[in-house]
């Protein structure tokens, strides 16, 4: 038996995202996927011993939903993807819509489904959901900001900036490999463009309460999936290959003296 516990309407953004992929030198730029603002019903049901997080709008492309074992994970999700927080949400009881809330969403088109887990801070005690991939996720990373509150997924196979970082930095010797690897994952990480306002790194996760490093992630404990935007690297690609190459030889430096 399912029961709606909670709902918000809200206006939403589709699309506006820069092209993706390599592009042949002094090609033409092409435009920006074209944008759709639209209505969406965000709504929080109760259903089987979890929470689904679920999006209506007029047509199939802007509907979805995400499974959550518990409701504050729930909300949580509603509020890093839609911008929606506690006294935005009404209970649902007439069977009207729910008024609009003030402002609106931009949905992060560009995304990767990530499992979240349990994390728990050793520093403060709370728990909250952190996104890990697969042991078995060659090639693929997910790359955390400063303040534990913003997350990108990264795939080195298609980011056309990995391989030209990749050139630009001392070759990764075979017989002491960890450390150079470590130091060109941070400057990748560097390179990458912040998400909301908070700079990335592929450091450990930081508690997003205290920021504390101090964080135990439980891989036994899945919280449900949710979607993280895709790294973006638009400032990086935009500069010159002398201004790339003066950029990534400076972030060397800093680290080695870190």
């Amino acid at each position: 038996m399912t029961a709606i516990l909670k709902q918000a309407h809200i206006e939403c953004t589709f699309g506006g995202e820069d092209a993706s992929g390599w592009l042949p030198p002094h090609a033409p730029t092409p435009p920006r996927t074209p944008e759709r603002t639209v209505d969406l019903l965000v709504q929080i049901e109760g259903s089987g011993g979890g929470f689904i997080l679920q999006w209506t709008g007029p047509e199939r492309e802007f509907c979805g939903d995400h499974w959550y074992s518990e409701l504050p994970f729930a909300e949580h999700a509603a509020e890093e993807l839609f911008g929606i927080t506690g006294d935005d949400w009404d209970t649902p009881g007439s069977g009207a819509l729910p008024k609009p809330i003030g402002g609106h969403a931009r949905f992060p088109k560009r995304t990767e489904r990530v499992m979240q887990f349990r994390a728990r801070c050793d520093g403060c005690s709370e728990t909250f959901p952190i996104p890990m991939l697969s042991d078995f996720a060659y090639g693929e990373f997910i790359l955390g900001g400063e303040h534990g509150k913003a997350f990108a997924y990264l795939n080195s196979f298609e980011e056309p900036a990995w391989t030209i970082i990749r050139e630009l930095v001392p070759p990764i010797p075979q017989h002491d490999w960890a450390p150079a690897a470590a130091l060109f994952h941070r400057v990748v990480a560097a390179c990458a463009d912040p998400v909301a306002g908070e700079r990335l790194s592929m450091e450990p996760a930081v508690c997003p309460h205290c920021r504390s490093n101090r964080v135990v992630i439980s891989d036994a404990d899945a919280l449900g999936p949710t979607l993280l935007p895709l790294a973006s690297f638009a400032a990086f690609m935009r500069l010159t290959a002398d201004e790339r190459a003066d950029m990534v030889h400076a972030l060397i430096e800093q680290e080695r003296v870190r």
